[in-house]
């Protein structure tokens, strides 16, 4: 009940605070993103934990805007190396990391026509915090993050390496590219092989 809690007061802030600034810079959208943030979370510190300090948020800069794509399934399954840019999406969001002291305190999505997307995800908080020294370091510079829909899985593409922590794996330790995409392909197969047919009739939710 408290995770779904969130989950609507989320929604609602989504709703509330959606920024509809076509005239404003990039840069500007995000300050005022953050801003908002800021804001949202010490006018709901009495009803709402989201485990992020205001002040904390408000002492961080952002880092690079790190692009957000998604894996086309169907690509996927018929993955015969041919590069992982022939079976990820375009562009579809900017993901803002906020660092402070090396640690990421929140992130907010935005697209470039001016409009933040997303506020408050912590696996994305989490997760970029965990990666290696050297990627934090230069402020997550050239990471993409590859989202793989039915496998609901996150994968922080660097080039020809990734760092996830499907099925366990340690986010810190970095696997090639391709090894992970044909591992992903093969369970992408067995996903397929067993909910396919829920998936078509539309009886399966991701």
């Amino acid at each position: 009940m408290k995770n779904l809690t969130i989950y609507i007061s989320s929604l609602i802030i989504l709703l509330t605070t959606s920024l509809h600034a076509q005239n404003d810079s990039l840069e500007k959208v995000i300050e005022k993103g953050k801003n908002d943030l800021i804001e949202i979370l010490r006018t709901s510190k009495d009803q709402f934990n989201f485990g992020i300090s205001p002040e904390a948020l408000e002492q961080s800069k952002s880092a690079s805007q790190i692009v957000y794509k998604e894996i086309n399934i169907k690509r996927l399954l018929d993955y015969n190396g041919q590069g992982i840019d022939g079976i990820i999406s375009k562009e579809q969001k900017l993901i803002i990391p906020f660092v402070n002291n090396s640690k990421v305190i929140a992130t907010i999505g935005v697209v470039r026509s001016g409009k933040v997307t997303e506020l408050i995800n912590h696996r994305y908080r989490n997760e970029l915090s965990e990666l290696p020294n050297d990627i934090k370091d230069r402020g997550f510079e050239n990471i993409n993050i590859v989202y793989v829909p039915n496998l609901n899985t996150i994968v922080y593409m660097d080039d020809n390496k990734s760092y996830t922590s499907y099925k366990g794996r340690n986010i810190r330790e970095a696997i090639s590219t391709e090894k992970l995409i044909t591992e992903l392909k093969v369970d992408a197969q067995s996903f397929q092989k067993k909910y396919g047919d829920k998936i078509k009739e539309g009886k399966l939710l991701n």
